[in-house]
């Protein structure tokens, strides 16, 4: 299995697990569903998905060399007025630094893109494969590090509101069959980890903002103050501004009787 696909696996779980059935309601004739369908809705700008844009960017061992400006120079390394710095430790390149920030540099070996060509397609379409139980598709180095990104923003949200509850667990767990070890062991150790909306923000790479945020938002239900109050804090330090927030929510395909998700 893929990171990727560990991602849909989970992303299932807890979508199943939180009752929001409306996620997983395909429109006739789209495949809109799921968090691969409202990555989709909310990642493409008129020039294109900036998730894959930023992919492409995470994906630049030197940026800028040969004389030209690298994808990963369309976006500041920092996030002016917005949240927390996003900053690459000298020598390394976005990838190695996400990896780092994520402490999941384990599940890449050297942290260096994968060998594997990988398969053609956003990184949307990859994770809708996933949720409809399509075979693996081969993904790069950085396709793998922003679905742990997402993974993290889920499993954080999921747990806000105290701690992730067996039953929930076991539901996550079991659709893990297929994963690798290190993959469980990324779930297992994120589920057991603290809840921490600055770090989170702090890992994210300029131009992911909404794509956690959307993640997070997916997670929960929004029914107790803590998970709320998640939101609230991930959002500010995420630079994101209630007519963002309100717009994620609004792409969000919630239960009608879903309290309102913005702050």
């Amino acid at each position: 299995m893929s990171l990727i696909q560990t991602l849909a696996r989970v992303a299932l779980g807890v979508i199943a697990y939180k009752g929001i059935t409306n996620a997983m309601n395909r429109t006739p004739g789209k495949s809109d569903a799921g968090l691969g369908g409202l990555l989709d809705r909310i990642s493409r700008p008129r020039e294109g998905s900036m998730l894959d844009r930023v992919i492409q960017g995470l994906g630049q061992r030197e940026p800028g060399a040969g004389g030209g400006a690298s994808p990963w120079d369309d976006f500041a390394s920092r996030r002016p007025g917005r949240g927390v710095p996003y900053g690459r430790n000298a020598g390394q390149s976005p990838i190695e630094d996400l990896w780092n920030k994520l402490g999941a540099g384990s599940l890449v070996p050297g942290s260096a893109p994968s060998a594997t060509a990988p398969a053609p397609g956003s990184f949307a379409e990859k994770l809708r494969q996933g949720e409809e139980g399509a075979a693996a598709a081969p993904a790069s180095a950085p396709e793998e590090a922003v679905a742990a990104l997402l993974l993290r923003a889920m499993i954080q949200a999921a747990k806000s509101d105290g701690e992730i509850d067996p039953e929930e667990r076991r539901i996550i767990m079991d659709n893990l069959k297929s994963a690798t070890d290190a993959e469980v062991e990324f779930v297992r150790r994120e589920m057991e980890g603290e809840v921490d909306a600055r770090a989170l923000a702090a890992a994210t790479p300029p131009g992911l903002e909404r794509e956690v945020y959307a993640a997070s938002l997916l997670a929960i239900n929004a029914d107790h103050f803590a998970e709320h109050d998640h939101l609230r804090r991930l959002a500010e330090a995420l630079g994101l501004s209630e007519g963002e927030t309100a717009e994620i929510a609004a792409a969000t395909a919630k239960r009608p009787d879903s309290p309102s998700m913005t702050t």
